[in-house]
């Protein structure tokens, strides 16, 4: 399990990264310590351990020693779980950032911390504060991923806000892989 663990952080994911750390394009702040990516994670080689196979995986989280209830209920999970990679989401300057744009929050620095309206997810996705925001950027490597709240935001939602964020920068639909995706993707490599 940890080895399957370390693969998916190290492909589609971060370890502990600070949510308040976003990447930056502006000048003066793009190479700003809290404008790191903090939290991303290169495998150097095979761990060794012995891989499990996806029937043991889904046996071994489906045992009532975990959680219980409906798993669809978690918002962190893989069934949630979305990711694009070679893409990123900065603060451009002072009034612009495609980050806050995603996540519906008022783009200009002095009222980034307001929602634009209540775009239908918003308020969940920016989170507040103590409770993280369900969008996470790096710059390098370029990742961008997150979580949706099925009834709050749902995969179409979010591939909406991005594709209107990165239109200029060819980004299509299937660049944008979900969880079930990455669940196969993880088991094939």
């Amino acid at each position: 399990m940890i080895d399957l663990t370390m693969r998916l952080i190290s492909d589609y994911g971060a370890i502990g990264g600070k949510t308040v750390f976003k990447p930056s394009d502006q000048e003066g702040r793009k190479n700003k310590l809290h404008h790191s990516d903090f939290g991303l994670v290169e495998l150097k080689e095979d761990s060794g351990v012995e891989r499990v196979s996806k029937e043991e995986l889904t046996d071994y989280i489906k045992s009532d020693k975990w959680r219980k209830g409906n798993f669809d209920d978690y918002w962190a999970s893989l069934k949630n779980f979305w990711f694009v990679e070679n893409h990123y989401l900065a603060r451009k300057d002072d009034k612009d950032s495609s980050f806050n744009r995603v996540i519906g929050r008022q783009e200009p620095k002095n009222k980034a911390k307001s929602l634009i309206r209540e775009i239908k997810g918003s308020k969940w996705l920016s989170g507040k504060e103590r409770e993280s925001k369900k969008v996470f950027s790096f710059k390098k490597p370029s990742r961008t991923y997150g979580f949706i709240k099925r009834g709050v935001i749902e995969f179409d939602d979010m591939q909406k806000r991005l594709m209107d964020v990165w239109a200029s920068e060819s980004f299509s639909k299937d660049d944008f892989k979900k969880g079930e995706e990455i669940i196969e993707e993880i088991f094939k490599k």
